[in-house]
């Protein structure tokens, strides 16, 4: 099937394809993310290349669920830079255990969000995170400057101290979720402050 087809299946599907394959010895690798879902009031299936990827609205919690898991959503506010998107996702994904990475993109983003004024930039950055945070129901956010930025063209310490500045004017907005902060270096390897 072509990749992002989607699918909402039933009740009666799930409860025929567990009665079908307890007849059997063997597990077919859908039964437990169907055991995970049984509970839940929908699914909507992903086919990408042969795998199915799935998650539903547990009728209990309201809560979207990913292989029985909770999915999380975490937010960065990320250099548009491209080189930077991929690393910066990947660690997120990793280190957060987050299913989807919200990006927040602007040119050199510590640079407004560390100033004293309320520049546009910043008002941009911040509604588009509201949004993330809000509707999405993210957990944290990140926030990142990177080596060699063109939008921020400052030294790395500089841009450090940028970042501490970032972090603090963000966690007196958003005061209930984790605000971390990330430097990436000139071979893309992502750290933590």
């Amino acid at each position: 099937m072509r990749s992002g087809l989607k699918s909402i299946i039933s009740h009666q599907f799930v409860a025929n394809y567990l009665d079908y394959f307890s007849l059997f010895d063997f597990k077919s690798p859908y039964i437990g993310f169907l055991e995970g879902i049984s509970r839940c009031n929908y699914w909507n299936l992903f086919f990408d290349e042969g795998l199915t990827f799935g998650y539903c609205l547990d009728s209990k919690t309201e809560k979207f669920l990913y292989k029985g898991k909770e999915i999380s959503f975490y937010t960065v506010i990320n250099c548009m830079y491209g080189r930077v998107q991929l690393p910066v996702i990947n660690y997120l994904k990793e280190r957060f255990n987050a299913a989807h990475i919200d990006s927040v993109t602007e040119a050199g983003p510590v640079l407004y969000l560390s100033e004293k004024t309320c520049s546009e930039q910043t008002k941009s950055i911040l509604r588009r995170t509201d949004i993330s945070i809000n509707k999405h129901k993210s957990t944290g956010i990140a926030v990142m400057a990177h080596h060699d930025c063109a939008g921020n063209p400052s030294d790395k310490q500089t841009q450090i101290n940028q970042l501490k500045d970032a972090i603090i004017f963000l966690a007196g907005r958003y005061t209930n979720v984790e605000i971390s902060g990330l430097w990436v270096d000139s071979n893309w390897s992502v750290t933590e402050l």
